[in-house]
């Protein structure tokens, strides 16, 4: 999967207080937008009180729980991460239909994007966002896992999380190569990496 750069996010030394600013969290995510709507031919519609809905549900949660970013940042960056994408999922506040074949494309990303074109835009964001947040504190990206160009993994990806949408928090993970936790997906205090740190 092919994932934005940091100059498609939003400017700024702090990517990660950006993104909880609302004007900055919405401006993202439309530079997303934008750029896929380019690379896939996507006719996109976007409600913006959706989006909203969006970051008012995500906003306090990541508050409450900051402390645990203290305990493994890290880890505390994937699952903000994987929380944006369950409120995206949950709250559904774009509508995409693909566009038309480029002759002689193809390939794992755009057969994907023409399986679930919402739901490859919402992962898309959140694992570009993941990464560049983590590129900014930590200096790299996070390798993704062959899981991620997989169109069966997508399939079970959106069977699941209309069963329950917290579930995309834990696909997340997976397409990070990080093992998810698909008891309490949305618990960060349940992540594997989380309790080691607790424990220590």
């Amino acid at each position: 999967m092919d994932l934005l750069r940091q100059d498609e996010f939003i400017a700024g030394p702090d990517l990660a207080r950006g993104l909880r600013q609302k004007f900055w969290f919405r401006k993202s995510f439309r530079n997303c937008l934008a750029t896929l709507e380019r690379k896939h031919s996507f006719a996109i519609e976007i409600d913006d009180e959706a989006l909203d809905r969006v970051f008012r549900g995500w906003l306090p949660v990541i508050e409450h729980k900051k402390h645990l970013a203290a305990r493994d940042r890290a880890d505390f960056i994937l699952f903000a991460g994987g929380l944006v994408l369950k409120g995206l999922i949950a709250a559904r506040p774009v509508t995409a239909r693909p566009g038309r074949a480029v002759p002689g494309g193809g390939g794992a990303e755009t057969d994907i994007a023409g399986f679930w074109p919402e739901g490859f835009i919402y992962t898309n964001f959140c694992i570009s966002a993941v990464n560049a947040v983590h590129e900014q504190e930590f200096g790299r990206t996070i390798p993704l896992a062959q899981a991620v160009d997989d169109l069966r993994i997508w399939w079970s990806f959106r069977e699941n999380v209309r069963e329950l949408p917290a579930y995309a928090v834990a696909a997340l993970d997976l397409f990070f190569d990080v093992e998810p936790n698909w008891a309490m997906p949305d618990c960060p205090e349940m992540r594997l990496r989380m309790r080691r740190a607790l424990a220590n």
